[in-house]
């Protein structure tokens, strides 16, 4: 809670800051986050793809020019309410080919939420006509979040190979899921203007991602006790720690300006998180038994596309 205390001081100073603008719209965003785990040869064991499929996006920008050449902003993005999704667990027991599947189509987009702190400092050493250039560093934060329910599955079981059959209850929750990203990253803005018109071009990087998801799994034991064996499980819930990864992003924004303090703006960007291998925190949700997965047993990444149209307010106090 205390975060989003400190960023509505933030935006409420920016708020009325000389020289600032704030930014309102709407996006709709596209794409897809994976988790993965693998076996101690290092060949995937599973991979589980949830998805986002036309996703509203409320977004937020504010930007104040703090001192001289020096802006504070800050960016904030979130779902408008729940979506449907699908999601598809595939896994290779010992096979070369997958031996089981499940597809959720029931799946629900819980939280798509994003928000970004950032100081950008124009590049005045850099003289081109009708262009300016900005370098941008900031503290940025992903959130996804996804509800499974239901299904249908292919299983090997008992020596045979894609040999069971079958659906989950379609209220049954399968798996919760969620992915959380944090980064630290530069970023350079090209900026086009010419009479009414402006269009800003914008490459990201950060080479030192911080990334976490969260897997649980309830009821792990429903299958086998429908099938007539194992023991019913409560749930497993999986911790997976990432400390090296990396994010990449290109955006383009095209503005046009319909009054003196008024701009309309279209915007595209591709947002891509390559993370690392980690590893996994086990934790039996019925017995809080504890257990760590091996180093490089576990992998996630993420890649979306996102449009959107906005409106901005250029003020001056």
């Amino acid at each position: 809670m205390y975060k989003y205390i400190l960023l509505t001081m933030v935006m409420s100073r920016l708020l009325f800051a000389a020289n600032g603008d704030i930014f309102i719209g709407q996006s709709n965003i596209n794409g897809e986050s994976k988790e993965l785990v693998y076996n101690n040869y290092g060949s995937k064991n599973s991979e589980l793809t949830w998805r986002l499929d036309d996703v509203k996006l409320l977004n937020i920008q504010t930007n104040a020019q703090v001192y001289n050449k020096i802006i504070l902003g800050f960016n904030f993005s979130k779902n408008m309410t729940v979506y449907k999704s699908i999601m598809d667990d595939y896994d290779w027991i010992n096979n070369a080919q997958w031996t089981d599947w499940s597809n959720h189509p029931d799946t629900t987009v819980k939280k798509v939420l994003r928000y970004d702190l950032y100081l950008k400092y124009k590049l005045e050493e850099i003289e081109v006509e009708l262009f300016d250039f900005y370098l941008q560093s900031g503290y940025r934060y992903d959130q996804l979040q996804w509800e499974a329910k239901g299904g249908r599955y292919i299983y090997s079981r008992n020596g045979g190979f894609r040999n069971y059959i079958g659906n989950f209850p379609s209220d049954n929750i399968g798996i919760s899921y969620g992915q959380d990203y944090t980064s630290v990253y530069m970023k350079l803005d090209a900026v086009y203007s010419k009479q009414n018109f402006i269009i800003k071009n914008s490459i990201l990087y950060s080479p030192s991602v911080v990334a976490r998801d969260h897997d649980l799994h309830h009821n792990r034991g429903l299958y086998e006790k429908t099938n007539g064996y194992g023991k019913e499980q409560k749930g497993l819930y999986f911790e997976g720690i990432f400390d090296t990864g990396q994010l990449f992003e290109y955006k383009l924004d095209i503005s046009y300006s319909i009054a003196t303090h008024l701009d309309l703006t279209a915007y595209y960007f591709l947002t891509y998180y390559d993370i690392g291998k980690g590893y996994n925190k086990v934790t039996d949700v019925d017995t809080q038994d504890l257990r760590y997965t091996p180093l490089d047993s576990a992998a996630i990444s993420h890649k979306s596309s996102t449009t959107g149209f906005a409106i901005k307010y250029i003020f001056d106090v």
